[in-house]
């Protein structure tokens, strides 16, 4: 730990990340950034535990992923098993995903993206479609649906200036890598639109995990009228990543490059061509309307159909979800005797039809059929909320959602023909906040929220397939409370936050021998935390070499125990829970020269972690360094050229991102790559401004 505070303290000291190529030089993107989340629309008061991660976040590495921009935020923590299978924890949230995000609600432009079963395809997502990410921290079921992990918010477009031109951005490095990236935004004051286009390849780092992947998206925002803005967005993802399977301590430290071996009558994953086909299309629509001065209504619907395949050691699974749905609410606002104050209410609903297939795997292709389940799938929730104002000093939010779920799946293959239906009754949850401004720069701020969690599909019908509607949702309480400073002429931004999550039947995945997750309610736990950010923004003087650097820095604890957890003969409260470092830091910083040249470094530490819950087995601390240098020029009357090149893990330190948690046999761990090298081109063609 010592060790890499040290380290930690030498980058903050030495060079300050985030950073993009707007012009002939790497500018940060200073822009205000106005929080959407709770409908608060305020840049830095808002009464939530919300973190921002702009698109110039993603510089600093090849894009091939977002991890590492993810990990820059306190108390969030992204792992990638194997390129392309994503698995993301809020506040320790991943307890209960072996893989995937689970627990953690998403939207696009207000769309919900999570399907009605509980799974985000996060991964189908290429780095190109965001502008933004506001990650929020603890339960957002006020007014997000159930949930107790957190809620991300995803924009495609700026909050302010028109978006217009042109970029190609081609990328190549080890192991195999090809990355393709194309932007392309126009429009006036009066319409945006934009195509991106991607495509990403990897031979990956291990036996058995290359992967491909190729997104197309469009966008268009239209305002109508004064009172009328439309967006409609299309996206669609053609995604396939190979599965090596996680290795024991003995296979990791003897080849951490290699696949999962043959065991017994398993077949290895190379034998079995362990992988997944996954495909993705959604297509939604959103309409903003002011109604009058004071009443406005936001309504957004969407269609949406995944596809996936999955040959995999056990079995061969293929599932078909086309799903469908909506979300509309009402905003009140009004200003009154020195009070401002909004309410806001509203419904969601979301209905899924679908089909899952499981065979017998006969080397990558499906053979005799195990089981065939339909699964009709509904979810919706009402919402109210209330916010006011006081002076501008004090901040208040109220807010309360009742949810409801119901998930019948019907085994088709099987006579007599049996279904198995799991309704979870209407639940609420609560969430009160409140901001107190002492002075201009200086505020607190406290939250008391409760959060409800059914279990997922994958869940209540995992890769056993064996169905268990018996499962518990989980059911959260958070108290927290922080502050916020903004220093030296607002360049310098520093928040620290510590909360306390108590969280009953809490759901655990296990592993069996043959690779296949399932699931149990771990009884109660308790998690208590501290997060600390401080962002910094400044100018060198005129004689410096440096025309402005930027530097960012988060730590988190994290002291997660269960409180109450007692499994047949064994008993695991007191025991700490699996799959969450105690420790976490993450550095980035910009040096910005006169000459253009820039620099970026960047640095993360995660103590080690826990492998099962009897604490029996347990992983290494391990500290990677990164970092890019880069040559932004320009070409009259033609636009700008930034040629880079950079490197992860320049250590070649040897690490498992993405351990399989509870796994038999001490099959816990899939390493993450060594020292990479990559080089890249971006060209920006020149726009002309609008004339209207």
């Amino acid at each position: 730990m010592i060790k890499a505070l040290k380290i930690g303290v030498c980058i903050f000291c030495s060079a300050p990340v985030f950073a993009q190529t707007d012009s002939i030089k790497t500018v940060i993107d200073t822009t205000e950034v106005i929080v959407r989340g709770f409908e608060q629309n305020r840049r830095v008061l808002t009464t939530a535990s919300i973190s921002t991660v702009r698109n110039n976040a993603f510089e600093g590495n090849t894009k091939s992923s977002l991890v590492q921009a993810v990990n820059t935020v306190a108390g969030v923590r992204m792992e990638e098993r194997s390129p392309g299978s994503y698995r993301l924890s809020i506040r320790g949230s991943s307890l209960r995903a072996p893989f995937g995000v689970r627990n953690v609600k998403m939207y696009y432009e207000g769309i919900p993206v999570t399907d009605p079963g509980g799974n985000t395809y996060l991964n189908a997502f290429a780095i190109n479609n965001f502008y933004a990410l506001e990650i929020l921290k603890g339960p957002g079921g006020s007014l997000y649906g159930a949930g107790t992990g957190g809620v991300i918010l995803a924009s495609r477009f700026k909050q302010s200036s028109v978006q217009r031109g042109e970029t190609l951005e081609l990328i190549g490095g080890n192991y195999g890598l090809r990355n393709i990236f194309f932007t392309g935004a126009f429009g006036d004051k009066l319409r945006q639109n934009s195509i991106e286009l991607s495509h990403t390849q990897t031979d990956g780092y291990r036996m058995q995990s290359a992967m491909k992947r190729t997104n197309v998206a469009l966008h268009s925002q239209i305002k109508a009228s004064e009172k009328q803005t439309l967006m409609a967005h299309f996206w669609y993802t053609d995604l396939q990543y190979q599965t090596p399977g996680a290795l024991t301590w003995q296979e990791f430290d003897k080849n951490p490059s290699a696949s999962r071996p043959a065991v017994g009558a398993l077949p290895s994953a190379e034998q079995a061509h362990a992988a997944i086909y996954q495909k993705n299309v959604l297509v939604g629509v959103v309409n903003e309307q002011k109604l009058n001065s004071k009443w406005q209504n936001t309504t957004a619907l969407y269609g949406s159909f995944s596809q996936i395949k999955n040959p995999a050691i056990r079995n061969y699974e293929q599932r078909s979800e086309p799903h469908f749905g909506g979300r509309s609410f009402f905003k009140f606002q009004q200003k009154k005797d020195g009070m401002d104050w909004q309410w806001i209410t509203g419904a969601e609903f979301q209905k899924g039809f679908f089909n899952t297939r499981v065979s017998r795997n006969k080397n990558g292709q499906p053979d005799s059929l195990f089981t065939n389940d339909d699964i009709s799938l509904s979810t919706g929730f009402l919402f109210t909320q209330a916010d006011f104002i006081l002076k501008q000093v004090l901040f208040v939010t109220v807010g309360l959602s009742v949810n409801s779920t119901n998930i019948n799946i019907t085994r088709t293959n099987t006579l007599p023909v049996k279904s198995q239906e799991s309704n979870y009754n209407p639940t609420t949850s609560p969430r009160v906040s409140l901001v107190y401004k002492l002075k201009p720069h200086f505020s607190l701020n406290a939250t008391f929220s409760k959060g409800f969690s059914p279990p997922t599909l994958s869940e209540l019908l995992p890769s056993t397939g064996i169905i268990n509607t018996a499962l518990n949702p989980e059911l959260g309480t958070n108290i927290e409370a922080g502050a916020k400073w903004q220093l030296l002429k607002n360049r310098v931004l520093i928040e620290l936050t510590g909360y306390h999550f108590q969280l009953s039947d809490a759901l655990v995945s296990r592993r069996d021998a043959s690779g296949a997750d399932y699931f149990i309610n771990g009884g109660s736990t308790r998690q208590t935390g501290v997060e600390t950010m401080v962002n910094y923004f400044g100018f060198a003087k005129k004689r410096s070499w440096f025309e402005h650097y930027n530097l960012n820095v988060s730590y988190t604890f994290s002291a997660f125990k269960y409180s109450n957890f007692i499994q047949g003969s064994s008993n695991f409260s007191g025991k700490v829970l699996p799959g969450t470092p105690r420790h976490a830091i993450s550095t980035n910083g910009l040096l910005q020269f006169h000459k253009s040249l820039y620099l970026q470094l960047n640095y993360f530490y995660a103590s080690g972690i826990y492998l099962n819950d009897a604490n029996t087995a347990k992983d290494d601390a391990y500290g990677i360094l990164g970092g890019k240098i880069g040559w932004p020029f320009t070409i009259k009357k033609w636009g700008t050229l930034d040629l880079y090149a950079g490197a992860d893990n320049l250590t070649n330190t040897t690490y498992s991102l993405g351990n399989d948690i509870n796994a038999a046999g001490g099959r816990y761990f899939n390493a993450a790559p060594g020292f990479n090298f990559f080089m890249g081109i971006k060209m920006t063609l020149s726009q002309k401004s609008p004339k209207n």
